[in-house]
């Protein structure tokens, strides 16, 4: 939980007014951005054991205004290879991402729309990235997303 905290104090330096934190619940918080309108889930990987937090993220988001519901975007930490595949990993099921840059988002809204619900039961959940021979893996703990995904989609919802 060490780890969340750095995640918490680079979100909450946006403009007070501008960004509402919902809670953290186990390896996730939630927020609501007021401009422009946004509510998210977001969470880091956790650290390998006897290693520093890679820099990376995962979030799910609702943007009422796009029709976006659910919406995945993950961030590669600075470590992981400039090019390759990415992929997402809950449980036995894989889904491939789009890359741009250290950027990774859903294939489309259809994988989107398939995406979030593993993720409410995933048991596990890992962002993998194969280039050639490098290998980069991050690993989200599955604790607490579920919870931190409702409060993000109530929150947004409720604004309508």
């Amino acid at each position: 939980m060490r780890w969340l905290l750095p995640l918490l104090i680079g979100l909450a330096a946006a403009p007070a007014a501008a960004r509402e934190a919902l809670g953290t619940f186990g390896g996730w918080a939630a927020f609501r951005d007021l401009t422009p309108r946004r509510c998210y889930a977001i969470g880091q990987p956790e650290p390998a054991k006897g290693q520093a937090p890679t820099g990376g993220s995962l979030a799910i988001a609702f943007w009422p205004a796009a029709g976006a519901a659910g919406q995945l975007h993950a961030r590669l930490g600075p470590a992981a290879p400039r090019g390759g595949t990415a992929m997402l990993a809950i449980g036995a099921r894989r889904f491939p991402l789009r890359r741009q840059g250290r950027d990774l988002w859903a294939a489309d809204a259809a994988a989107d729309a398939a995406i979030a619900p593993a993720l409410r039961s995933g048991e596990t959940i890992a962002i993998l990235v194969r280039d050639g021979r490098a290998h980069y893996t991050d690993l989200y703990p599955p604790r607490g997303l579920a919870t931190a995904i409702d409060a993000a989609a109530l929150a947004c919802a409720a604004q309508r």
